[in-house]
């Protein structure tokens, strides 16, 4: 039995610093160490791993690397027999992580913990989420990622990349600030409203549930995950099913925004928002239909030419936590 290390070197951890997972676990016969120099060698290099009968697979990477190894697993491998993962948070981008990732993952006693493959396979200490399917992308084969966004979402996460990441911010700090700016837009009176760089704006979209319209018309945001919490430990959908997408929407304008922010963020079951501007459901299909590209953990995913674009729920995998 053996323990697989997939390592990005261009994750920023990895690209910044020294990388001690290597160095922690390099001469274990029992681990196999790849590291992922062009993205276009990686289907071949997770084929060689399942073809190896590894016990788990440790991402070394951000959101971006997680989601793309997920989506060949997902794609090339029986739902029975995938591999369980550890993802790190060695990325610029960290989300899944922060829900499903490995606690203290520069410690050296969890790194050589978790790469024991009898460990690997016999703990029960494990976190278990489906990922979200994007059946028909543009050009490109399904995708599973954890988290799908559209409208202020995608329009954040460029200009996070743009403004935020290129000033060496990553992980909550990117996020707050991110989430700061674009809320100062929103208040700011006189700010040009046709501006594209603004993150609060209109997108029309049309979004189905199963075979029932869910909403039409003009929307801030729409988003869609699997995951538990996400960025600042925010937890943006109640009306849930643990067996179902997480969909939650935001009509435009968001009035009350402000005084909505807390409930959204960190309610309980109930949230004490106006249900005709904020909504919140579970689904196990949804389609939607959007003038704009969308994002899938970080990375731009536009829709089919024909038709809104399909989600559905994805596999099921088992992460490895501590």
């Amino acid at each position: 039995m053996t323990v697989a290390v997939l390592v990005n070197p261009t994750a920023r951890r990895n690209r910044t610093k020294r990388n001690r997972l290597e160095d922690i676990l390099a001469g274990r016969p029992d681990v196999l160490i790849e590291r992922v120099e062009n993205f276009s060698d990686l289907p071949g290099i997770v084929d060689h791993l399942v073809q190896k009968d590894v016990s788990a697979v440790i991402i070394s990477g951000g959101d971006g690397t997680v989601q793309a190894i997920q989506t060949h697993l997902a794609e090339s491998v029986s739902h029975d027999r995938l591999p369980r993962l550890a993802i790190l948070p060695d990325g610029t981008t960290n989300m899944n992580a922060a829900d499903i990732g490995v606690q203290n993952p520069r410690n050296r006693a969890v790194l050589e913990r978790i790469a024991v493959p009898e460990y690997c396979m016999r703990t029960t200490t494990v976190k278990k989420r489906h990922t979200v399917r994007v059946d028909n992308p543009k050009g490109r084969p399904p995708q599973h990622g954890m988290f799908f966004g559209a409208g202020a979402i995608y329009r954040a996460v460029l200009m996070s990349h743009r403004d935020v990441h290129s000033k060496g911010l990553t992980g909550d700090w990117a996020n707050a600030m991110t989430f700061g700016k674009a809320l100062w837009q929103t208040l700011r009176k006189g700010d040009d409203l046709t501006n594209p760089d603004r993150i609060y704006q209109k997108t029309d979209m049309t979004i189905g549930t199963g075979d029932a319209v869910f909403d039409s018309g003009g929307h801030l945001l729409l988003l869609t995950t699997t995951l538990h919490r996400l960025v600042l430990n925010s937890r943006p959908f109640w009306n849930q099913d643990e067996e179902a997408l997480k969909l939650t929407t935001v009509k435009f304008p968001a009035t009350k925004l402000l005084s909505s922010l807390q409930p959204i963020l960190y309610g309980g079951e109930k949230r004490n928002v106006d249900p005709a501007v904020y909504r919140s459901t579970a689904a196990r299909r949804i389609s939607l239909d959007c003038s704009l590209p969308f994002i899938l953990d970080g990375e731009v995913i536009e829709k089919p030419d024909d038709g809104p674009l399909m989600l559905s729920l994805g596999p099921e995998f088992e992460y490895l936590y501590r």
